[in-house]
């Protein structure tokens, strides 16, 4: 049944962006209007992951790369070092893997197929009515991925989960290594959830009865991967820098993430769902059977075989929600619109997650009791004995899996109807040839791709590769220009985009050689025609540019003022950054950590063959 229900979430995801899989197994990058799309190299990748400066701004900015970049490091291995595979890859796995991640969750309470089927259905289904396969959110996917395997492994570390009959539930140092190898991913995808892990982490050591150690190991591989994250964050907090824990490689936007407010519950529930006034019909009823979702868990408080495990899970799901109502306040990050608030998602999956683990406990344990086989001549084997469940509960689970499938239905209906399945592209365009083989000859050359919005604006993007790259999506970067300290490059290109704009001036393009660029690519994109023919006409007119070639996609000009041999940003602070000791000291000791875990959580076979648990 676990099968059946990854398949059918993997062909619900494949069928609605077929093109997409189709474009992404013939080479193509996937995008959305949140997610950047990539041309980056592994080693690229690498740097970026591994080295605490970002070229989000342009030229460079001292500045911790996304954790999650990590995650998206270790993918880019196993798909052979492509990294746009990778990413279409970790889309299109990310339903079933997330619905077997549930299932293995339900499982440490129930072992009822249905309940458990049903309910990790139910885990792939909230997913899709938050919009997160809509927006291509990979941070979050990875969260939905991991984050119920890693509680479920936790369970059995402490040995709190349910077996059949005539086997005893036993404390397992191999699941706990495999529970914190499991919270990395998440962990790295989302920093904000450090928040109520570490919340949630001491209440369960108030609550098992044994291998509180153990359980105190278990977060400590994924505080190492996010260390440089984490010690930015703490040595400069009173510089704002503390937001970057709430932040994503996801581009922020205050029409998806809302400004920072105070909100109630009902807030919470509309933002991270996107229920709008069009949309509340169908929202409305997805959020009804949600909420007797919530009273059926708040049931599982008062069952007396499932006192522990419904208290720790529900102080999961309290401290998930709090999370969510602290990300409303935070802001992250600021856009034309406005300010943008942190995303509420991390929390409010943390609360669901809890949630329908409450749910699956009130199902019961749903056993199969063991009888003894049939001895001849034994006059007590012809006793009746009570082989299963009574009918009474056995109806009260049937009800329970039909309250799970229609939150399932309301939720894919939501999806269906009200998302917005053609923000998710894939495309092999970008650059033209001749400014990609520019590029790829020297890591430190830059070009300017700058596009007229039509409205008096332009917005700009310093290119490494033939694309905007996911890569250079700094949540740092981000946070230093919400505290108002944007670099001086940054200043000074905006200055100059914005004078080519209104007219020629070869002044610009001289502090824009200067700054490194080598050629400047003008986006025809949905600019309005007399934008764009305005903003390239001012270009080719200015002194020091070169018209090379024109495209659907926009016109390449040259800039011919410095040699080019000249043309190349300055990587100081990167190599200084690179070359660190610091550096190294955290790659040394994620590595042997790692290491060390990984060499636990390998399987043991006794002499029987049979593996230990």
């Amino acid at each position: 049944m676990a099968a059946a229900a990854a398949a059918i979430a993997f062909v619900w995801v494949a069928v609605l962006y077929w093109d997409v899989l189709r474009s992404v197994f013939a080479g193509g990058s996937m995008y959305s209007a949140a997610l950047l799309p990539t041309n980056a190299t592994l080693a690229q990748l690498a740097q970026s992951a591994t080295t605490s400066w970002s070229f989000a701004d342009g030229v460079g900015i001292s500045a911790p790369g996304a954790p999650w970049l990590l995650v998206l490091l270790v993918a880019s291995v196993l798909t052979g070092g492509h990294v746009a595979a990778a990413v279409g890859c970790m889309f299109f796995l990310a339903a079933p893997l997330s619905v077997l991640s549930f299932w293995a969750l339900a499982g440490v309470f129930t072992r009822s197929d249905a309940v458990r089927c049903v309910g990790a259905l139910a885990w792939f289904a909230a997913s899709s009515a938050m919009g997160l396969y809509d927006d291509a959110d990979l941070p979050m996917l990875t969260v939905m991925v991991f984050l119920p395997a890693a509680f479920a492994f936790s369970f059995r570390a402490v040995g709190m989960y349910r077996t059949e009959d005539l086997v005893s539930p036993r404390a397992s140092v191999q699941a706990a290594a495999t529970a914190a190898l499991c919270f990395i991913p998440a962990v790295a995808a989302e920093p904000q959830l450090l928040l109520p892990l570490m919340v949630t982490f001491l209440v369960f050591l108030m609550f098992v009865r044994s291998h509180r150690t153990t359980l105190l190991l278990i977060p400590l591989p994924a505080a190492f991967v996010c260390a440089p994250t984490l010690v930015n964050a703490v040595r400069f907090a009173d510089e704002g820098t503390w937001r970057q824990i709430f932040g994503s490689v996801m581009l922020p936007s205050s029409t998806r993430d809302g400004s920072p407010a105070s909100m109630d519950v009902l807030g919470v529930a509309f933002r991270a769902f996107g229920i709008s006034v069009s949309d509340r019909p169908w929202g409305l009823v997805g959020l009804s059977v949600r909420s007797m979702i919530a009273v059926l868990a708040l049931a599982s408080l008062f069952l007396p075989f499932m006192l522990r495990s419904s208290r720790m899970m529900w102080v999961a799901s309290l401290s998930g929600f709090a999370l969510a109502l602290l990300a409303a306040h935070v802001c992250v990050a600021v856009d034309a619109a406005g300010v943008v608030a942190a995303s509420v998602l991390p929390g409010v999956s943390f609360t669901m997650m809890g949630l329908l683990a409450c749910v699956c406990m009130v199902a019961g344990g749903a056993v199969q009791r063991f009888s003894e086989l049939r001895q001849s001549g034994d006059a007590s084997s012809e006793r009746p004995r009570a082989t299963g469940d009574s009918v009474v509960v056995r109806t009260a689970r049937a009800i329970l899996v039909c309250l799970l499938a229609a939150m399932v239905v309301s939720c894919m209906v939501f999806d269906y109807v009200a998302g917005d399945h053609g923000q998710v592209r894939s495309s092999d365009s970008g650059l033209p040839m001749v400014a990609s083989d520019y590029l790829e000859q020297d890591s430190a050359r830059r070009i300017l791709a700058v596009r007229a919005d039509g409205d008096g604006s332009v917005s700009y993007a310093s290119m490494r590769t033939r694309r905007g790259d996911l890569i250079d999506s700094s949540p740092a970067q981000r946070v230093e220009a919400v505290s108002g300290r944007a670099g001086d490059t940054d200043k000074a290109i905006s200055k100059d985009c914005a004078r080519l704009l209104a007219n020629a001036d070869s002044d610009a393009i001289a502090n824009l050689s200067r700054l490194g660029f080598g050629g400047i690519y003008v986006v025809r994109g949905q600019s309005s025609k007399g934008a764009f023919e305005q903003l390239s006409s001012n270009i080719g007119a200015s002194e020091g540019t070169q018209e090379v070639v024109g495209t659907n996609g926009g016109n390449y000009y040259r800039l011919t003022i410095q040699d080019i041999a000249k043309q190349h940003v300055d990587q100081t602070g990167f190599h200084e950054a690179r070359a660190s000791i610091w550096r190294y000291a955290w790659l040394w000791c994620m590595g042997l950590v790692v290491a060390a875990y990984c060499l636990v959580a390998l399987p043991r076979f006794r002499r029987e063959g049979q593996e230990e648990s």
